[in-house]
């Protein structure tokens, strides 16, 4: 089998790309009336860490894969990291929420 060398860079590369095409495609898709906005910073954050996301579930199938990933900028492993976390954490808190004092929304005042 031919080998091949994953450069760390192109990760970096890569993320940054699948980041901003993100971020445009939620801006024309969600139709928003701004670009430049917390909600855009947001999206561009949350794309960044969909690539080395996905390196990682491959990198099963090639150490090679593992190596560009850990070789590459560790700020980008580390905000992939943090959203895998919170995504896994949010899940957890929403299966029990805590009982509300006072009105509900939809009950008739």
């Amino acid at each position: 089998m031919p080998s091949f060398e994953i450069d760390g860079s192109w990760v970096d590369l890569v993320s940054v790309a699948i980041a901003l095409l993100f971020s445009l495609a939620k801006y024309f898709l969600l139709e928003r009336k701004k670009f430049i906005s917390r909600v855009t910073a947001y999206d561009f954050a949350t794309g960044t860490s969909l690539f080395p996301m996905l390196m990682l579930g491959l990198s099963v199938f090639s150490s090679d894969i593992l190596e560009a990933l850990l070789e590459a900028n560790t700020v980008t492993l580390s905000v992939a990291g943090f959203f895998a976390l919170f995504s896994m954490l949010e899940d957890e808190f929403e299966k029990e929420e805590p009982k509300r004092r006072g009105r509900r929304s939809n009950e008739k005042k």
